[in-house]
């Protein structure tokens, strides 16, 4: 459900903010059920593009408790980059970037990109 509402983001920003409430409520409630890496995955995409920093802090919280720094976190960690670098904290971006132990292209790619939409391109 909550990947559906985000890729209806582009579309309507009230659908983005429907899957942000979902998340919500999905923290809260006590079914045990994980969120998925491509849920993750889609939830932070729509935390950058609304330019919600909490939002998408809150879900990095949830993947330090959930994903261990394992080959997951490289697909995860690099849109944790993207999300923090578009909504302009180049701090958490460069922490959680320098913590990614094999860097793929979309890696650096959107850390270059973040240091790039804010003047930091030299």
């Amino acid at each position: 459900m909550i990947t559906g509402y985000c890729s209806q983001s582009k579309k309507a920003k009230d659908c983005a903010f429907e899957a942000l409430l979902l998340f919500k409520d999905m923290l809260v409630d006590v079914c045990g059920v994980k969120l998925s890496d491509t849920t993750m995955v889609c939830f932070l995409s729509t935390s950058s593009e609304l330019g919600v920093l909490e939002s998408g802090a809150c879900v990095h919280g949830y993947i330090e408790q959930t994903i261990y720094m394992s080959e997951n976190y490289l697909f995860v960690g690099t849109d944790l980059v993207d999300m923090y670098s578009k909504c302009g904290c180049l701090v958490s971006a460069l922490s959680i970037f320098r913590c990614i132990r094999d860097k793929k292209v979309l890696t650096w790619t959107a850390m270059v990109t973040g240091l790039a939409i804010h003047g930091k391109g030299k």
